[in-house]
């Protein structure tokens, strides 16, 4: 055998090699491709059950705080969120149960929020809590919730999330 046949042999080897390496990596990209998916939809579970959990939580603290359906109604009668002026209504007491409730109902919003922005929260979902942090964002800036210059949340000429 003269150099020639060996030099070929060797291509032949090494182009054979490279084809084995190349299918070897695809096989592995579509697996860790398929792996990283599933990740994902581990993580969409785990954000839509704590936020499944975070607002089975205001509820059972809406209902088991003495008075709350009650403040709720009263606030509701009087035009509340969209009427500021029906907070005017609530005593003190009453007033610092809301301030909690908005509170909570605020971290949950900015939760959510990050929560869309690592794309970890289906697009409606999103959408339906941007909505109802636009809409309460006036009330929560009247309850003394969030300062005037909190930057999310805000109506498009103010701003935005």
């Amino acid at each position: 055998m003269n150099w020639d046949a060996l030099g070929a042999i060797g291509e032949m080897v090494g182009a054979l090699a490279v084809v084995i390496t190349l299918v070897y990596l695809s096989l592995q990209v579509r697996q860790n491709t398929k792996s990283i998916e599933q990740s994902r939809k581990v993580e969409l579970g785990r954000a839509y059950q704590e936020r499944t959990s975070r607002r089975h939580s205001i509820s059972q603290t809406m209902l088991m705080a003495p008075g709350m359906t009650e403040i709720l109604v009263k606030l509701e009668q009087a035009g509340f969120p969209e009427d500021l002026a029906s907070i005017e209504t609530l005593t003190a007491v009453e007033k610092r149960k809301m301030q909690s409730l908005a509170a909570m109902q605020l971290l949950g919003a900015e939760n959510a929020a990050y929560q869309s922005e690592l794309d970890l929260l289906d697009d409606g979902l999103a959408m339906h809590n941007e909505q109802f942090a636009r809409r309460m964002m006036p009330a929560w800036r009247a309850l003394g919730i969030v300062p005037e210059d909190y930057p999310y949340f805000q109506d498009d000429n103010e701003g935005s999330a």
